[in-house]
């Protein structure tokens, strides 16, 4: 999860103010922008990359908040668009020449992240040991994270020739080692992460063994490397390198090529993520010709839009649009919805809408509706209004006369159903079963009988608990899949019986939200399967009189069979109505 970082930024600057030579750049994400020299050393698609890769890693690896330093910070694009990706860090930015680290902090203020950037002009040849480090008030090993685009090419072969139009040699400060060596950034970084600690670089494949054999030196351990290659086919261009500082040999990761553009020059994959894509892709004749339309919503109309339940890459472009465009969101924790919001780029105002405050709520969010504005419904992950509060929204405006529209997105019951190789042509979805013991029993007992395939959604806390209900209603040879953590890094599918499930949480505490998907009876009397309810449900058919229902019904009750699915039987099996069902059942001496 965030901080709450994010929420203390400085007031952005509407207007810049820019010299003749200067250029505004829109970065494309949560509406950052970046002043530029037209004369100077400008960012390019590298310094993108190295920011979103390391920052969606790190994320990864760790939620926690971080401190980070960028070497060769130029205008600060690096540093300003990796806080906003990880959304949990703050920064320094270490730059040698005097006016690109002026540059650097008018595009702070410009974004309005005094708070978490700040800004220190001095050469990374002069920081190379801690008395160094002190002198510029720079704590060794306080960072969590270094990162730094270097120069790619040496100091005198292979540098590109300078840039006649630059009135000072910053292009080749920049792509060579003019400045500073690769040994002094590595130098540098080592000094400056604290044990564990990550730098993260980009640079040319042709260097890498020297890269290696460098970050060896200053005990940093690489842990991956990831190609990056401009089109299909092509060789890579590029390397996005991690590296471990006091790292233990072992566990290196050699990650699949990154692609940057298809054959038509277009952005994909993640590229697309980062840059926003204008490839447009034939669509069958049932899709919707024009996806830009998705963006615009109807006043009045109350949309239910679906969230990602692990992985923010399963949300729609859709969805993303019509949560920008609405005019108001409700859902169900305004402390779960704002990160994502501000993850896309999002500032709309919320509305808590859950169980506890939904009758409060309807009122103001129908007058909303009446007045013409229109409103999204989200969860705090998945579909809203199943199993969710949100229906009692849906019905209340459907019964004010107003629409209601879809947005589809991930459901983690039928990802795991989808997942479980049980019968999917039928299956009943129950959503939590009853809290209460007796409660909960008696659905057991009920759905035992059921011939679909189950799923239930369950906490970590009551798993337990649950499962060994299910084995008491003779559940235990069912096969059941246990889903956890779904679409998420620690997505966890284990596939067992419910007997086999409790010896393992006999030994494993559970952890996270759990899906189980539980196989139905006709697939588990398929494989053989008898139930304690079997031999009360196969009583002759010469039953009669009610004496001989009075017989059968105490059987069945020592069987383990309750009330409810003892009347079920006489009324779906054996043609009593409801009535002679529950007076058979009384005739049996027992209370309903």
């Amino acid at each position: 999860m965030m901080d709450d970082g994010q929420q203390d930024r400085s007031p952005k600057t509407k207007t810049p103010t820019l010299l003749p030579d200067e250029s505004l750049e829109d970065l494309q994400r949560a509406g950052l922008r970046l002043i530029q020299k037209r004369d100077g050393f400008r960012f390019s698609e590298d310094a993108v990359l190295l920011a979103h890769l390391a920052a969606a890693r790190l994320r990864r690896l760790s939620p926690a908040p971080i401190r980070f330093v960028e070497l060769g910070s130029h205008s600060g694009v690096v540093s300003i668009l990796f806080q906003e990706v990880h959304g949990n860090a703050r920064g320094l930015g270490i730059e040698l020449i005097p006016r690109q680290a002026a540059l650097m902090q008018r595009n702070i203020e410009l974004n309005g992240l005094q708070a978490r950037l700040t800004v220190l002009e001095a050469d990374v040849r002069s920081l190379q040991s801690e008395a160094q480090l002190t002198e510029h008030k720079l704590k060794p090993g306080s960072c969590d994270c270094v990162l730094v685009n270097p120069p790619y090419f040496y100091r005198d072969d292979n540098a590109p020739p300078a840039d006649p139009s630059l009135t000072t040699d910053e292009l080749r400060i920049a792509r060579t080692e003019a400045a500073v060596s690769f040994a002094e950034i590595c130098r540098l970084a080592a000094l400056l992460l604290r044990p564990r600690g990550r730098l993260f670089l980009v640079h040319r494949p042709h260097r890498c063994p020297e890269l290696i054999t460098e970050l060896a030196r200053q005990q940093l351990q690489p842990d991956l490397i990831q190609p990056i290659a401009p089109t299909p086919g092509a060789a890579p261009s590029l390397l996005f390198l991690s590296a471990v500082r006091d790292g233990r040999p072992g566990g290196f990761e050699f990650a699949p090529t990154l692609v940057l553009r298809d054959e038509k020059g277009q952005y994909t994959g993640l590229a697309a993520e980062f840059y926003g894509s204008g490839a447009e892709a034939a669509a069958p004749e049932d899709w919707d010709a024009d996806p830009d339309s998705t963006s615009e919503v109807e006043g009045g109309t109350l949309y239910l839009v679906g969230t990602p339940i692990g992985n923010l890459g399963d949300l729609s472009p859709r969805a993303r649009a019509v949560l920008g465009a609405v005019d108001r969101i409700a859902c169900e924790d305004t402390r779960r919805t704002a990160p994502l919001l501000r993850r896309l780029g999002i500032s709309r105002p919320l509305v808590s809408y859950h169980a506890h405050n939904l009758r409060s709520r309807e009122a103001g969010l129908l007058d909303a509706l009446n007045a013409g504005e229109s409103l999204a419904l989200v969860s705090d992950a998945g579909m809203p209004a199943i199993s969710d509060p949100g229906v009692e929204l849906v019905r209340a405006v459907l019964a004010a006369g107003h629409p209601v529209r879809v947005v589809p997105g991930p459901t983690a019951a039928v990802s795991a159903l989808a997942a479980s190789g049980f019968d999917t042509l039928r299956f009943c979805f129950e959503g939590f079963l009853p809290r209460r013991p007796a409660e909960r029993s008696r659905r057991l007992q009920e759905l035992a009988l059921e011939p679909r395939t189950l799923l239930f959604y369950e906490a970590p806390h009551r798993l337990e608990r649950t499962l060994a209900a299910m084995a008491e209603a003779g559940l235990g040879a069912r096969r059941i899949l246990l889903a956890r953590e779904l679409t998420k890094r620690y997505e966890e599918i284990q596939r067992l019986t419910v007997d086999e499930a409790l010896r393992l949480l006999a030994r494993v505490k559970p952890r996270g939200e759990y899906t189980l998907v539980l196989e139905g009876r006709a697939e588990a009397e398929a494989r053989g399967l008898e139930f304690p309810s079997a031999a009360a449900e196969a009583e002759p058919s010469a039953l009669q009189s009610p004496e001989d229902w009075r017989t059968w019904l105490q059987e069945a009750r020592r069987a383990g069979l309750d009330s409810r699915s003892a009347r079920r039987i006489l009324v779906e099996r054996y043609g009593l109505d409801r009535n002679s069902a529950y007076a058979a059942w009384l005739g049996a001496g027992e209370e309903d």
